[in-house]
């Protein structure tokens, strides 16, 4: 407003309309494009890198590792038992996970990472005592955590069917990127 009243030619429309397209797109898009930026370093969830090797248990004793996942496309979801958000997220996870059940090339994963505090079985029993069916693991070897450069949780990653991660971001993001690429798949 200050700049509109100071410049005294047609130039004020032009900073005005700038203004008021940037306040337009950051209402509808930039926000949260923004937000996702601080919490995951991508603008937009594309991610490309190596998916690093890691070892994980599941409640039944089974080991999980990057082999026993590569050939499909995965969507893994990290979180720990102390995350409010993550819980308020598994029904998302859930419900994407029985859609894609029976579908051989996909497959879901919820890893935990263990604290310090959790008792052995503390992260499935939340899992079961809320009904969910997706498969859970916890982690054994947490330095996927650091080579992914997860630093917010949950934190969803979607790894191809060739070991790489192409993206990373919110389980929303997520399952939108997933259902493109499945859509690729049977194209």
């Amino acid at each position: 407003a200050w700049l509109f009243h100071l410049v005294r030619s047609w130039r004020k429309w032009i900073i005005a309309g700038v203004g008021f397209a940037l306040t337009i797109f950051m209402f509808f898009k930039g926000y949260s494009m923004w937000i996702h930026k601080l919490n995951f370093d991508t603008y937009s969830g594309s991610y490309l890198a190596e998916f690093p090797e890691f070892i994980a248990d599941d409640k039944n004793g089974s080991r999980i590792s990057k082999a026993s996942l590569t050939g499909k496309l995965v969507l893994i979801d990290f979180w720990h038992t102390q995350c409010g958000a993550c819980f308020r997220k598994f029904p998302l996870l859930d419900k994407i996970s029985l859609k894609h059940q029976l579908n051989p090339r996909v497959k879901f994963l919820a890893l935990n990472l263990p604290l310090q505090t959790d008792q052995p079985t503390r992260a499935f029993d939340m899992i079961n005592k809320r009904g969910y069916s997706f498969p859970v693991a916890k982690l054994q070897t947490t330095s996927i955590i650091d080579s992914l450069s997860i630093s917010f949780f949950p934190t969803t990653i979607l790894v191809n069917e060739d070991g790489r991660v192409i993206f990373k971001g919110s389980i929303e993001n997520g399952i939108s990127r997933l259902e493109n690429e499945i859509k690729k798949q049977s194209e």
